[in-house]
């Protein structure tokens, strides 16, 4: 939740998502004593994504390479992004 902490404190909306419901447990305890509206968590593979145009902006930091089918995810996350958005990933 570092990544999802870092855009929230500088005023991004931001949804952070892991599969694992142990990591988004840990996020959210870690941000509890933070007030960051902006801020929310959701357990979900991102190779099943359901969004539409709904971000400006997806960050992969240190995940994609996780990924059973990396193209996949990627095409899930084009398709979450607005007309202009970006996709950042750091391995």
């Amino acid at each position: 939740g570092w990544t999802s902490r870092f855009f929230a404190r500088r005023g991004y909306d931001t949804l952070g998502i892991d599969i694992a419901p142990d990591m988004i447990g840990h996020a959210k305890r870690q941000v509890s004593t933070e007030d960051l509206a902006n801020l929310h968590f959701l357990v979900c593979d991102y190779e099943e994504l359901a969004f539409e145009a709904d971000f400006d902006a997806a960050v992969f930091c240190g995940a994609l390479h996780h990924a059973v089918d990396p193209e996949l995810a990627l095409r899930r996350v084009a398709a979450a992004l607005k007309p202009g958005g970006v996709c950042v990933t750091c391995e």
